[in-house]
């Protein structure tokens, strides 16, 4: 096994970060054996217990092999917010420094890495990205203009100021309203943009991995697939029997919401598969545009970059 002695004096933590289905785990595990690492979770939906396979959520064994935080914290339909990673990361970075090793985020939510990157205003940080998946989900069934027609309704102000077809500026004032029940333009009047980053996230070192698109979308599909085939469907109804009051919640989390179909009669296996796989390639469409609007990301093509050649260019990197 590959080892890389890196100073971390100048440095809180390194990211890995990609779209969905990109190829993280593999070398995310080779990175912390090489550099002693523990793993910190950069996704939302492995924060919740017994959602295991609809979130890929890293196996029994990867996780004897590495510690990882931010999994298996809370119960599914609990709410966790931006301001909930950050309070969390900043103790997990805290006690994994204070053991000599070294803190390594690895995951593919924006929201969430934006707010380590960018630091976040105050009206983001009770933001559930479970909400924002949700309208973006919508977004892409009905369409923008009946979401602006939604936030008509609530927040007439933004609306009109907002065009019917500007699908990012919809959902985000639509986000701020649902997550807080106060208008975003209400809030906008009550607070101003800050960096509120803590001290010991302000230092990162971010590595993106990529793959041609086309390639990317077959990976998702034979996940989709993998998927069911391992038991999505009766892990769904396990969740549900431990939990029913988590039904609404399941219903807008990609993958589980087809299953729910499934068990309700409505959709077959086959039909169930080929809608998540839908689903999440549209979700790692989103994923994609977001990333092309963060700067400090250095990007590596995992379709041409094995795990070993990817540490010997992040160590390089890092040096």
């Amino acid at each position: 096994m590959m080892k890389m002695s890196i100073n971390m004096d100048n440095l809180d933590a390194i990211v890995l970060t990609g779209p969905t289905a990109v190829g993280k785990t593999d070398l995310s595990l080779a990175l912390a054996h090489a550099l002693d690492a523990e793993i910190i979770s950069l996704d939302s939906r492995p924060v919740y217990r017994g959602m295991d396979l609809g979130t890929a959520k890293p196996t029994h064994e990867e996780r004897e092999s590495v510690p990882h935080h931010m999994i298996d914290i809370l119960d599914p339909g609990e709410r966790f917010t931006v301001a909930d990673f950050i309070d969390r990361s900043v103790r997990y970075v805290r006690d994994i420094r204070a053991r000599g090793r070294a803190p390594l985020f690895v995951g593919g939510t924006c929201m969430y890495l934006n707010a380590l990157l960018n630091g976040y205003a105050f009206a983001d940080m009770d933001m559930d990205p479970g909400v924002r998946e949700d309208l973006e989900q919508r977004a892409d069934t009905l369409g923008a203009p009946a979401l602006h027609e939604e936030l008509r309704a609530e927040d007439p102000e933004a609306a009109a100021r907002i065009h019917p077809n500007d699908r990012q500026r919809i959902v985000r004032a639509l986000e701020v309203f649902l997550s807080t029940g106060e208008t975003l333009t209400k809030r906008n009047r009550r607070t101003a943009l800050q960096d509120v980053r803590p001290p010991e996230l302000r230092r990162l070192r971010v590595f993106g991995l990529c793959r041609p698109r086309e390639i990317l979308y077959e990976r998702i599909n034979k996940r989709a697939t993998l998927m069911y085939n391992n038991g999505l469907i009766a892990e769904t109804r396990t969740v549900l029997e431990r939990r029913p009051d988590a039904e609404f919640f399941l219903q807008h989390v990609i993958g589980y919401a087809e299953a729910l179909g499934t068990l309700r009669g409505e959709l077959s296996q086959i039909e169930a598969e080929r809608e998540t796989a839908k689903a999440t390639r549209s979700f790692a469409r989103r994923q994609i545009i977001w990333f092309r609007r963060m700067r400090g990301i250095t990007w590596l093509n995992r379709e041409t970059v094995s795990a070993q050649t990817g540490l010997r260019l992040i160590g390089s990197a890092l040096d």
